[in-house]
C-alpha cells in the first residue's frame, strides 16, 4: 500500500517519499506514527500536516510564477528558476530547489494568500498583472541573494516569508509610486502644453482680422484729403463700422481667453491638491509652470485690451479730424 503513496510509517517517510515537495499532495494518505488519515474529514489534522500542506501549496504556486522549472520525474522536488529581467548588472538567475525539510514543519505555516492570488486565473485578467508578476520575480531574486551561503533557498524563503512579503509590498509600492509620479509628470507637461496652445490660439484666431486696425489708420489719412463733407462723413462711418467689427471680434476672444483662464485654474487647483505627495522635483516643475502660465495670461490679457483700444482709436481720430475740417456743419 505504501508504494501507492497512501500509507507512510512516519512523517519523515511522508515528506521524503511522497511528491509534496513537488507541490503534489496525495489524495488519500495515512501517516502511522501520527495516527492520522485525511479520509476522515471531521478530524483536525496535526499541525505538522497542516504546515506540510501549506508548504506544498506554496511550491505549486511558486512553480506557476517561476520563469523556468525542472520537473524531472526522478526527483522528489522541483528546481525553480527566477530571473531578474532588465538587470543592468547581468547577475545570474536564482535557483530554488523545493525540498521540504522536516524542521520547517515546526514553525507556523506562511501566509500564502498573496502568492495564491497572484497565481490564480482571475489575477491574469488584471491589466496590472504583468507588472505585479515582474515585481514578484524581482523581489524573489533580490531576497534570495541576501541569504548566507549554505542555507537552502527554499528554507530561507519559508523561514523569512514575512520579510519577503514586506519586501514585495515595498517594491510594489515603489513601482506604483514611480508609475504615478511618471504619469503626474506627463499630466503636468500635457497641461502646460495644452493651456499654452490655447493661449496661442486666442491670438492666432484673430491675427488676420487685426490687420484691419492699420488699414483703418491708413483710412484716417484720407479723411483729411477728402474734397467734401459727405465723403468725409462716409469715411468716418466706415471707420465706425470697422471699429465695431474688430472690437466685437476682440471681445469674443476675450471671452474665450476667460474660459481658457478658468480651465487653467481648474487644472492648477487639481495639481495643487496633489502637490504635497509629489517629489520635490515635480513640485518645482508645477511652480515653474504656474509662474509661466500666469505671466502668459497677464501678457495676453493686456494685449487683448490694447487691441480693443486700437480698434476704436482710428474712428476717434477720424471723427476729430472730420469735426475740425467741417466744424461749420455742427
Amino acid at each position: 500500500m505504501q508504494s501507492q503513496g497512501r500509507f507512510y510509517d512516519t512523517l519523515d517517510d511522508f515528506v521524503e517519499n511522497s511528491n509534496v515537495s513537488r507541490g503534489e499532495f496525495p489524495e488519500f494518505y495515512y501517516v502511522v506514527d501520527l495516527d492520522y488519515s485525511n479520509t476522515d474529514k471531521d478530524e483536525e489534522p496535526p499541525k505538522e500536516i497542516s504546515s506540510l500542506l501549506t508548504l506544498s501549496k506554496l511550491i505549486k504556486y511558486l512553480s506557476k510564477l517561476a520563469h523556468y522549472h525542472d520537473q524531472k520525474s526522478s526527483l522528489k522536488y522541483i528546481k525553480l528558476v527566477f530571473v531578474q529581467q532588465n538587470d543592468p548588472d547581468k547577475l545570474p538567475p536564482v535557483e530554488i530547489e523545493t525540498r521540504i525539510k522536516k524542521y520547517l514543519l515546526k514553525y507556523p505555516p506562511p501566509d500564502i494568500n498573496l502568492i495564491e492570488g497572484l497565481s490564480s486565473e482571475d489575477a491574469k485578467k488584471s491589466p496590472h498583472y504583468n507588472a505585479r508578476l515582474g515585481v514578484f520575480s524581482i523581489s524573489i531574486v533580490e531576497f534570495i541573494r541576501k541569504k548566507q551561503v549554505g542555507i537552502p533557498a527554499f528554507s530561507f524563503l519559508v523561514n523569512k516569508w514575512d520579510s519577503f512579503i514586506e519586501l514585495y509590498n515595498n517594491n510594489l509600492n515603489t513601482y506604483i509610486s514611480g508609475f504615478a509620479f511618471h504619469k503626474a509628470k506627463q499630466d503636468v507637461a500635457n497641461a502646460e502644453l495644452s493651456i499654452s496652445e490655447q493661449y496661442s490660439k486666442v491670438i492666432s484666431d484673430i491675427a488676420g482680422k487685426l490687420f484691419g486696425i492699420p488699414i483703418s489708420f491708413a483710412a484716417v489719412i484720407t479723411i483729411g484729403q477728402s474734397d467734401s463733407a459727405f465723403s468725409s462723413t462716409f469715411m468716418v462711418l466706415g471707420l465706425l463700422v470697422a471699429a465695431a467689427v474688430i472690437a466685437g471680434i476682440v471681445d469674443n476672444q476675450q471671452l474665450q481667453f476667460g474660459r481658457v483662464c478658468h480651465a487653467k485654474d481648474i487644472v492648477l487647483n487639481a495639481l495643487e491638491g496633489k502637490k504635497e505627495i509629489f517629489p520635490e522635483s515635480l513640485r518645482e516643475k508645477i511652480i515653474e509652470m504656474q509662474t509661466a502660465l500666469d505671466k502668459n495670461s497677464s501678457k495676453l490679457g493686456v494685449m487683448l485690451n490694447v487691441f480693443r483700444c486700437l480698434a476704436w482709436l482710428p474712428v476717434v481720430i477720424g471723427t476729430i479730424i472730420h469735426v475740425s475740417l467741417y466744424s461749420e456743419w455742427f
